[in-house]
Formats: structure tokens, C-alpha cells, sequence
């Protein structure tokens, strides 16, 4: 049968090194960037089966491969090999599939898909105000007190959450630690992920986990809540 070969995968997590309070990039080298134009997904066609024998060592031929399929709905087609989501395309001779936008790959079982991906470079503060975005966002700094964030993709931040409210359509990943005061409220359509959790209201329709510890908080999540 056809195949569908993934050229672009998650770059590996990078694994901490020193003491483990210092600051750990593995959360945001999750981000698997690509670029427009660049091909994702290569589309093997079937290859030409060999007859068989039977038992009587009568020749069998081959039944023909079936070629690879993909959709751009889950409802339109389940039994395709590829769901296309958001930002990605087929080429003419579908023998690809392609980037329509620079942006993040996700991958959701056999959906794959591109968000736009958007940068704050230094901290949410006076100076960036509210944010609330379609795609990615990536914060290079931290939530400052009283302020809110929201994406319908992944949430990166690099550094803190204070007492801040913070909302994914996707999953959010905190590098430093959600210090809530006990008046920070996030939530996710997926996992929350931080190096620890105190004080705060975290809400997840997947996992909660956090690498060290997780004090004076409610945390409700549909599956696991763990510390790593």
C-alpha cells in the first residue's frame, strides 16, 4: 500500500544540565518550526505486489496496492491515512504535502497542520498589554501580575506566571513557574506544563504536571496530574 513519510519531526527535548533549578529549555524546543513551501509529509505510492502460490501450488495474483488518501475533514473521510488541517496543502501531483504558511507543525494523530507562531520578546507588562491571538504564541519573558493572555494554539513562556489568567485552545508550557498569589487562572484545551505550580488555578482538558512541585493550588485536569 501507499505510504505516507513524515519529513519534519519535534526536534528532541533538550535535557537540563546543572542544577535543576536552573531554567530548563526543553518546553519551548518543542516548537517544531517549518517554513512555507517546505514539504512535511512525502507520499509513497503502492508498490506492485508479487503473486503467491497456493496450498495446491496454484498461482495467486497479487491484489493491487492501495495508494495512500488523505481528507481535510475527520467527518468526510475516517478512513484516510492523513487528515489535512490548517496552513497545509497537497502539491499538484500529490506526491506531498506542504507548508502554505511559515509557521509550527502539529501533529494530533493523523491530523497534521501549521499555526502562525507569535513572539513577545521581553515580559507581558504595561508596555505589550493584554494579549489574544489565533496560533502560537511565544513569550520570551514572563506574565506579569493582573494580566491576560490568550491563544487558540500553544502557549510558550519562558519565564514566570504571576497572579495572571492565561488561556490555550492547546497546551500551555511555563518554564520558571506559575507563582499565582492564589488569583492565577489558567486554562488549557490540552496539557499545562510548568517547573512548578504554587498558589494557583490551573484547569486542563489533558494532564497537568510539573517538574518539581505543585503547593496551595486547585488543579483539575480530565487525565493525570503528576509531578516529574
Amino acid at each position: 500500500n501507499g505510504v505516507a513519510r513524515f519529513l519534519v519531526e519535534p526536534p528532541e527535548a533538550i535535557k537540563p544540565q546543572g542544577n535543576e533549578n536552573n531554567v530548563d529549555h526543553r518546553l519551548v524546543s518543542r516548537l517544531c518550526k517549518v517554513y512555507a513551501g517546505e514539504t512535511l509529509i512525502e507520499i509513497k505510492p503502492p508498490t506492485e505486489g508479487k503473486p503467491g502460490l497456493s496450498v495446491k501450488g496454484i498461482e495467486i495474483p497479487a491484489a493491487p496496492g492501495r495508494p495512500a488518501s488523505f481528507s481535510l475533514s475527520r467527518k468526510k473521510d475516517k478512513g484516510a491515512d492523513l487528515i489535512l488541517g490548517e496552513n497545509v496543502a497537497a502539491t499538484e501531483d500529490g506526491s506531498a504535502i506542504a507548508a502554505t504558511i511559515d509557521g509550527v507543525m502539529h501533529r494530533d494523530g493523523k491530523r497534521v497542520s501549521v499555526s502562525q507562531v507569535y513572539e513577545i520578546k521581553g515580559d507581558v507588562d504595561f508596555s505589550v498589554g493584554n494579549i489574544d491571538v489565533s496560533g502560537v504564541l511565544l513569550i520570551r519573558g514572563s506574565v506579569k501580575s493582573k494580566f491576560e493572555v490568550r491563544a487558540s494554539g500553544d502557549i510558550y513562556i519562558q519565564g514566570t506566571v504571576e497572579d495572571a489568567i492565561i488561556e490555550s485552545g492547546r497546551s500551555i508550557f511555563v518554564e520558571q513557574g506559575i507563582f499565582g498569589n492564589r488569583k492565577a487562572i489558567l486554562f488549557a484545551g490540552a496539557d499545562v506544563e510548568a517547573a512548578c505550580v504554587d498558589q494557583a488555578n490551573v484547569f486542563a482538558l489533558g494532564n497537568v504536571r510539573a517538574r518539581r512541585s505543585i503547593t496551595h493550588s486547585r488543579i483539575v485536569a480530565m487525565r493525570v496530574v503528576e509531578t516529574t
